[in-house]
C-alpha cells in the first residue's frame, strides 16, 4: 500500500511556483474562513486540549500506533470524535478497512473530519472536500481540520493553496514533522529539489523514526547516482526504526541496480523470510532473483504470491510484468505477451502508463505491431504524462499518427497553460 505520508500529486494547472511563506490564508469553499496566520496574531489555529490534542500531535510526528495505544487507555471523549480519531490513526497506519470500520456510519455531522479523511483515502475528492467544510465550519480554528484540507487541495492540483495551509499548520505545531515534509513533497513536485532536501532534512530531525523523509532524501541521492551517501541515511534510518520495512526495501533495490547480486540475494532472502506475508517484499525478492539469473525460483516465488490472499490490483500486475520477464527471457514471447497484455488491461490508473509502455517497447521489439498499438490504446488511460509522452513519441516514429494525436492530447489536456501544453500543441500541428 501507498505510503499514506504520501502527497497525491495531481498535474500542475498553472507554472506558479509555490513559495512557502507564512500568509494570510484564502477563504475556503462555501464561505468559510480560516483565522488570519499574521506574525504576532495570536487567533490562528489551534490545537484541541486534552486527549484530543495529544493525539494530533502524535499524528503529527508520524505515530499512528501510539496515538491508537493512547486511545485505547481510559478517557472520556465523546463517542463520535473518539471514532473519527481512531480511523485516522488507523488511515496513516495504512489500514483502511479498519478505519472504514472504526467510523460506521460515515455520513453523521459529528464524524465529518474522519469521513473527509476516508474519502481523501479512496480519491473521492468531492465528498472528501465536502466533508471538510463541514468539519472547519464546525471548528474553524483546529489544526486537524485545516491540514487534512491541504492534503485534498494538493490532491485536486492547488499546490499554492495546499502549501500555504501546511504552512499554516507547520506554524501552529512547530513539531509536526509530517506537514513538513509534505510540503517538501510540494517543492520537489515544482522542481525545487534543494529546498525539498532541506524540510526533509527538518522533518526527519523533528522525528527520527518517521521513515518518510529519509526515503525522500535517499531517492533524490538515487537519481543522481549518489548511491554511497544513500545507504549511509538507510543505515540511520533503520537504527532509528528497526522494524521498518521500507528503508530495507530501498536497501534491496540500490544493492540490485549497483549490480551487487550476492548482498542483495542474502538481503532479500532474509527479508522474504522475516515477512513472508509482506507482498511488496516478496515482489522485490523475486525481482532480485531474475536480476541474479535464478529464473526459476522466482517463477516458482511469484506463482505462490498470487494465491495469497489480500494481494491488491497494483501488486497482482507487478507479479505478472515479472511473470513477463522471465517468459521473456526464455524466448517463450507468446506467453510473455499474454501476461503483458493482462496487466495492462487490469493496471490501476496509477500503473497504467508504465504498463502500457512495457507492452509497447515489447511489441516493438518482437514486431508484433498488434500489441504494441494495443500498448498505445490503453496507455490513453494514464494521468501520467511522462509516460503519454513517451508514448506519442513512440506512435509518431512508428507512423502511428492518430494514436500519438490522442497520446498527446491527453497529455495536454493534464497541463493547461502551462509551456508544455503549447509544445504538445505543436507537436499534434506536425503530424501528418
Amino acid at each position: 500500500m501507498r505510503d499514506p505520508s504520501q502527497l497525491r500529486m495531481a498535474p500542475r494547472t498553472g507554472n506558479h511556483d509555490v513559495e512557502i511563506i507564512w500568509v494570510r490564508l484564502r477563504g475556503l469553499p462555501g464561505g468559510v474562513l480560516v483565522p488570519a496566520q499574521d506574525e504576532g496574531d495570536d487567533g490562528g489555529l489551534q490545537m484541541a486540549e486534552g486527549l484530543t490534542g495529544d493525539i494530533e500531535l502524535l499524528l503529527g510526528q508520524a505515530k499512528p500506533q501510539d496515538a491508537l495505544a493512547l486511545l485505547q487507555g481510559p478517557h472520556s471523549l465523546p463517542r463520535a470524535e473518539l471514532e473519527t480519531l481512531r480511523a485516522r490513526a488507523f488511515l496513516m497506519d495504512g489500514r483502511v478497512d479498519e478505519a472504514r470500520d472504526a467510523l460506521g456510519d460515515r455520513d453523521r455531522p459529528e464524524v465529518a473530519l474522519g469521513d473527509a479523511a476516508l474519502a481523501l483515502a479512496e480519491g473521492d475528492l468531492e465528498r472528501a472536500e465536502r466533508r471538510i467544510v463541514e468539519a472547519i465550519s464546525a471548528a474553524p480554528r483546529a489544526v486537524g481540520p485545516v491540514y487534512l484540507h491541504s492534503l485534498v487541495r494538493v490532491s485536486r492540483g492547488d499546490m499554492q493553496q495546499g502549501a500555504e495551509l501546511l504552512s499554516a499548520v507547520a506554524r501552529a505545531v512547530p513539531s509536526h514533522a509530517v506537514a513538513r515534509f509534505q510540503l517538501g513533497q510540494i517543492l520537489f513536485a515544482q522542481g525545487d529539489p534543494a529546498r525539498a532536501g532541506t524540510l526533509y532534512e527538518m522533518a526527519w530531525d523533528l522525528e527520527p523514526t518517521f521513515v518518510s523523509p529519509p526515503l525522500a532524501l535517499c531517492e533524490m541521492l538515487v537519481e543522481s547516482r549518489q548511491y554511497s551517501e544513500a545507504l549511509g541515511i538507510l543505515e540511520r534510518a533503520c537504527a532509528a526504526s528497526p522494524t521498518s520495512l521500507p528503508p530495507r526495501q530501498l536497501q534491496l533495490r540500490i544493492l540490485v541496480e549497483l549490480g551487487e547480486r550476492d548482498a542483495a540475494l542474502d538481503l532479500g532472502r532474509r527479508l522474504h523470510e522475516q515477512v513472508p506475508y509482506d507482498h511488496d517484499t516478496t515482489l522485490l525478492f523475486a525481482e532480485t532473483l531474475i536480476d541474479a539469473g535464478r529464473s526459476d525460483e522466482a517463477a516458482t516465488v511469484l506463482a505462490e504470491i498470487i494465491t495469497l490472499p489480500g494481494v491488491d490490483a497494483g501488486q497482482a500486475v507487478r507479479a505478472q510484468r515479472l511473470q513477463s520477464r522471465i517468459a521473456l527471457g526464455q524466448k517463450r514471447i507468446d506467453e510473455a505477451l499474454e501476461l503483458l497484455r493482462d496487466a495492462a488491461r487490469s493496471a490501476p490508473p496509477a500503473l497504467v502508463g508504465e504498463v502500457a509502455l512495457e507492452l509497447v517497447h515489447v511489441g516493438i521489439a518482437q514486431e508484433r505491431m498488434a500489441d504494441a498499438d494495443l500498448g498505445l490504446s490503453l496507455l490513453t488511460r494514464s494521468s501520467d504524462v511522462s509516460s503519454l509522452v513517451s508514448g506519442a513519441l513512440l506512435a509518431r516514429q512508428h507512423q502511428l499518427s492518430s494514436r500519438a494525436r490522442a497520446l498527446a492530447q491527453r497529455a495536454k489536456e493534464l497541463v493547461p497553460g502551462t509551456p508544455a501544453a503549447a509544445q504538445l500543441e505543436s507537436f499534434m500541428a506536425a503530424l501528418p
